[in-house]
């Protein structure tokens, strides 16, 4: 009878999926953030001008 082996490679996946994951939510946080930011800036800017 054969014992199943543990299957690190499908952990080792999991793992690079979830920094994948991980790394895509910080970069589109940043983004907003970012976003925000500028609307913020333009928005002080046109109401200054006024």
């Amino acid at each position: 009878m054969d014992v199943p082996q543990p299957q690190p490679l499908y952990s080792e996946q999991q793992r690079y999926v979830e920094e994948q994951e991980k790394r895509r939510r910080k970069e589109e946080e940043e983004r907003e953030k970012a976003l925000i930011a500028e609307a913020r800036r333009k928005a002080a800017e046109t109401t200054q001008n006024k």
